[in-house]
């Protein structure tokens, strides 16, 4: 264990009299985010993170986003534990959708949302963003670590356990849960370990949306074992607007303009391209806090 992880220990001990606790304050989280203290993802990342009053680059994105933009929807799709969906406040006229496929996570993800302020204008789905509705897809789960839950297979010796998840289109789940809503503005994160191209594929509504503001999780091991691969991907983000490589955090963020560019910023990550991505219909959505570089 290193020094870090130690004081992040000590400090869990000190705060919560356990070093595994069942719910951590996240920095400015409105309520306890509940977790499942014995996985890894949760004890190594969300609840040692927060001890050390750390933001993950995803949730300081969404929090950016939600709270410069107050889009008329937040959209979370794979919510794990809700670090981002249930780790902000919003504003009154933002309905906010999340949608999880691991159906191990939603009784916690419950908990928390049962006790968050906004409840009455968050809603939690289970299923697995595709481009089909209601088939049943393999999603693979390592139930030591929710972060490599996936339905594309690129780490089979961590990944033990398979459990089958009917597939929704994210066009049908907003009109199922906003069938009246009209949508100018929207914030979404998408992070489902390399499906993130074939939920996009059923996402065209988003085209329709004037003012669209996004993260998406980019990780070329998952994506290689994707229907829709690294580059489809990339290419179908370019062309929906500017895409900027959160890398080096919102205050160096980088313009991307193909995979060339991709390739070259991470050129030092030893083949192992991991990155969130930010996609925006305009330049102006951007929080004045963000930079391009």
């Amino acid at each position: 264990m290193g020094l870090r992880s130690t004081i992040a220990d000590l400090i869990l001990l000190a705060r919560y009299g356990t070093r595994y606790p069942s719910a951590v304050h996240l920095p400015g989280g409105p309520v306890p985010l509940e977790i499942n203290p014995e996985d890894r993802l949760a004890r190594n990342l969300i609840a040692r993170r927060a001890a050390r009053g750390q933001v993950s680059t995803a949730r300081r994105l969404w929090m950016d986003a939600v709270n410069h933009l107050k889009p008329d929807l937040a959209l979370d799709v794979g919510t794990n534990y809700g670090e981002c969906l249930l780790g902000v406040r919003y504003a009154p006229g933002t309905q906010a959708l999340g949608l999880e496929a691991n159906p191990a996570l939603l009784p916690i993800v419950q908990a928390t949302l049962a006790r968050h302020p906004d409840r009455e204008r968050i809603y939690l789905v289970h299923g697995l963003a595709s481009d089909k509705d209601g088939e049943e897809a393999m999603l693979h789960i390592d139930p030591t670590f929710s972060g490599t839950a996936s339905a594309v297979v690129s780490a089979p010796d961590r990944l033990c356990k398979h459990v089958p998840v009917a597939s929704v289109r994210l066009d049908t789940m907003i009109g199922d849960h906003a069938p009246q809503r009209n949508i100018d503005s929207i914030v979404f994160k998408i992070d489902i370990e390399g499906y993130e191209g074939v939920a996009m594929r059923g996402f065209t509504r988003l085209e329709t949306i004037p003012d669209r503001l996004g993260i998406l999780e980019f990780d070329l091991r998952y994506l290689a074992s994707s229907p829709v691969d690294g580059t489809a991907l990339l290419g179908q983000l370019l062309d929906g607007g500017m895409v900027l490589d959160s890398k080096r955090g919102v205050r160096h963020l980088r313009r991307i303009s193909s995979m060339g560019d991709l390739l070259r910023l991470h050129a030092s990550d030893g083949g192992d391209l991991h990155t969130d991505l930010i996609v925006a219909s305009s330049s102006t959505l951007l929080p004045p806090s963000w930079r391009v570089r």
